[in-house]
């Protein structure tokens, strides 16, 4: 004899695998998946940049040190650059002189005057001025009018002439990219720089990347952007900076497995809190797993047709 709630019996049996599919899908949707822990990871540089020369010069001005602080666009280092400094002042002469379109202008607006009395005086009276004479007035009002556009014509050139030699000039100077720490100094004011020469080491400090290594499992659960949490894992030491959390996003999951580890590496791009973290620090990450159907879908690349089987 069935023991089923008289209610229940009434249910068909489609029914209640209906009810047990839902229950099901709905305890897995409450599980929710553990946080990844990727311990020995590396603290490492981001952006460390040696600034080279564009131009071949000597040094004229490098009056930084190593350890001293630069922000973005500063400039850290200048080649002796007189001569270009006087091109340029030549160069600003010219743009700002517009007195030859003024003048231009002026002539043609006398040259319209004499050619519309000219043909006033003929209305009043035939022939008063002669039509080879009213020709040539004529000439002289459309010849006035091209000295105008040449004018201007030449201001722009003076324009153009003015901007690279400012160009020129900025290449002279080498700006940091990034705002950090000067790491190493390889030229000195006086020294002689060839095109190309490093002359200053910049380190940003502002982020940095942390590189850990998961199980081939594990790589299917993270993907591009998923949220770490880091923690720097100092060797037989406890330091108070242990409990500080820096924060980030994955930025790369490698595509090929190491073959000595048999794992796959993962880097993260992290906040540098107070410029905390360093190169080769020892860290602890901690990534968010993302949804694992999305990210072990592989999605095949389209066969072109001409290496379609025909």
């Amino acid at each position: 004899m069935s023991r089923l709630h008289p209610m229940y019996r009434r249910v068909a049996p489609w029914q209640r695998l209906l009810v047990a599919m839902l229950s099901v899908l709905t305890f897995g949707a409450s599980v929710k998946a553990a946080d990844l822990v990727i311990n020995d990871c590396r603290v490492k540089i981001i952006d460390q940049l040696p600034l080279a020369s564009d131009r071949a010069g000597v040094l004229a001005d490098m009056n930084l040190r190593e350890g001293e602080s630069v922000v973005a666009r500063q400039r850290v280092a200048r080649l002796r650059d007189d001569v270009i400094q006087a091109q340029h002042a030549i160069a600003q002469q010219k743009a700002d002189y517009t007195a030859e379109v003024f003048a231009k202008e002026k002539a043609h607006q006398i040259s319209q005057n004499v050619y519309r009395q000219a043909l006033d005086a003929n209305r009043e009276s035939a022939r008063t001025v002669p039509q080879l004479e009213l020709e040539k007035m004529r000439l002289d009002m459309e010849l006035a009018a091209f000295e105008i556009e040449r004018a201007k014509h030449d201001l722009q050139v003076h324009k153009l002439e003015r901007d690279q030699a400012a160009a020129e000039l900025q290449a002279y100077a080498i700006l940091s990219p990034v705002s950090g720490v000067v790491t190493k100094i390889f030229k000195h004011r006086g020294e002689a720089v060839r095109q190309g020469d490093p002359v200053v080491e910049i380190t940003s400090t502002d982020r940095v990347k942390v590189e850990g290594w998961l199980t081939l499992t594990q790589s299917f659960q993270v993907a591009q952007g998923s949220p770490v949490k880091v923690q720097i894992d100092i060797d037989d030491e406890e330091h108070p900076i242990e409990k500080q959390v820096f924060e980030g996003r994955v930025t790369f999951v490698d595509v090929v497995v190491e073959p000595t580890r048999g794992q796959v590496k993962v880097t993260a791009e992290v906040v540098n809190q107070d410029n905390i973290l360093r190169a080769g620090l020892k860290a602890r990450m901690t990534v968010a797993p993302s949804n694992s159907k999305t990210a072990a879908k592989v999605i095949l690349p389209a066969i072109p047709a001409s290496k379609k089987n025909p």
